[in-house]
């Protein structure tokens, strides 16, 4: 796959949570103040009462990296549990890529497991 065959780069018709987060050029930034300063993710999930990801969805815009990476895990995520994506890190991203990331990149790389994560806390508090 890459950055040109995109999946499930779409909006959910009926999510249980969608959470959006930027990352941007400068590492270490702690807000996202400007879109136009870095990468885009809003990440889509439906989930089961058990917290079971039912369906997942992405969207956004940047880097090729950002985006493949984001797309990689929808296929990964559904069907898994809630747990065991917090639980996922940086390797995981990694060998799901392929590739190697420069150090100045990793924080494109994991952008959509750091939101899907944010979004699964997100969820867990309003439950």
């Amino acid at each position: 796959m890459t950055h040109r065959s995109l999946r499930l780069c779409a909006i959910l018709g009926t999510a249980d949570i969608a959470l959006m987060l930027c990352a941007l050029a400068a590492a270490g930034s702690a807000a996202c103040d400007s879109a136009r300063r870095g990468d885009l993710i809003t990440m889509q999930l439906q989930l089961d009462a058990e917290g079971l990801i039912a369906d997942v969805a992405f969207s956004g815009r940047g880097c090729a990296i950002s985006q493949a990476s984001a797309s990689l895990l929808t296929d990964e995520l559904r069907g898994k549990r809630a747990e065991e994506i917090t639980a996922l890190g940086s390797p995981y991203v990694m060998e799901l890529l392929g590739v190697e990331v420069g150090p100045s990149r990793i924080h494109c790389a994991l952008l959509g497991l750091e939101t899907t994560q944010k979004a699964i806390a997100t969820w867990r508090n309003k439950v």
